[in-house]
């Protein structure tokens, strides 16, 4: 047991994880108190990996067994199986990688935002005070909430980041956007107005190649209010749909302009016009929207999708 921070149970769902799983336990393993891991069905000796692991290194802990339903149900079962093992819950992925060393000494809040990437940046709920009754919602993209009371939250700050490396065995699955498209078009003819599911139709739809379906969601989704981030980056990645559809170049950039109005603290659809106009040669038009994008700050304060290179060097590369 620590000494010096709050205890901290790691909690995770696994399936088919032995080529993986050891990568992220070795970077957890010395700021852990306790495990609790729920397997769901690996076939790959899963199990006995993790079990080893924590044997060979005295971290104390246990490991359940159940079936699968979707992702809210089982990381919900998960936390449940975790509560009361230490002071705060620490979800994480199998194939999650921690690049640094987060500082977990002065835990105050119920929950703590984490992280994820160096250029690409965004911030995911991962850390819950155990006290509380956690729960998971969702079929897929699963998202934490709170059922008994209105959590504190906070980021947790530091020089560290976690590599989402995209390795586990969900990943290796050629169909899995496929798969996620009738996932959550099955939920929302339950739940037509989850406009979270909305957002991430669109997104599995345009990893999968079905860029006019794509189009059409993240209009659905920037139409149906909401959190203020992912209206934005539904509005951009609208005008990368219209980009690479190769629509009229005035209906693209009426799209893009529309994004910067939304959120005007983002550099990002001002980047895209810039980029445009250089590509097309029409360099005072780039210059113009370039220097624009240029003057705009990291912003620090967001947490959904975050080109850092655009803000760090893109930008300048465009106005040069």
């Amino acid at each position: 047991m620590s000494q010096t921070r709050p205890t901290i149970c790691l909690n995770m769902i696994v399936r088919n994880e032995a080529h993986v799983v050891s990568d992220m336990l070795l970077g957890v393993s010395d700021l852990i108190d306790y495990w609790v891991v729920v397997d769901t069905g690996s076939d790959d000796g899963t199990q006995d990996v993790i079990r080893s692991f924590f044997a060979e290194r005295g971290v104390p802990g246990e490991l359940h067994e159940r079936p699968w339903r979707h992702f809210g149900h089982n990381r919900t079962e998960a936390l449940q199986l975790a509560a009361g093992k230490a002071e705060y819950t620490w979800v994480i992925d199998a194939d999650d990688l921690i690049v640094g060393t987060p500082d977990l000494t002065e835990l105050v809040s119920d929950s703590y935002e984490l992280r994820f990437g160096s250029e690409f940046v965004y911030w995911r709920s991962q850390i819950f005070r155990s006290s509380l009754n956690w729960a998971y919602e969702g079929v897929v993209h699963e998202y934490p909430h709170c059922l008994d009371q209105s959590p504190t939250q906070a980021r947790l700050e530091g020089e560290y980041y976690i590599d989402s490396r995209r390795l586990g065995s969900r990943n290796q699955v050629a169909d899995k956007y496929e798969r996620d498209i009738e996932l959550l078009q099955q939920s929302l003819t339950e739940r037509p107005d989850d406009a979270r599911s909305v957002f991430y139709l669109a997104q599995s739809q345009l990893d999968a190649g079905q860029l006019e379906a794509a189009l059409a969601s993240y209009a659905r989704r920037a139409a149906m209010g909401g959190w203020a981030e992912e209206i934005f980056y539904s509005l951009l990645q609208r005008g990368r749909c219209l980009a690479r559809l190769e629509r009229p170049w005035a209906e693209t950039m009426e799209a893009y302009l529309e994004c910067w109005q939304s959120r005007p603290s983002r550099a990002e659809p001002l980047y895209e016009i810039a980029r445009h106009y250089r590509t097309a040669s029409q360099f005072e038009l780039g210059y113009l929207f370039a220097s624009r994008a240029v003057d705009i700050p990291f912003p620090d304060a967001d947490r959904l999708f975050v080109d850092r290179s655009i803000y760090d060097y893109k930008a300048h590369d465009e106005l040069a």
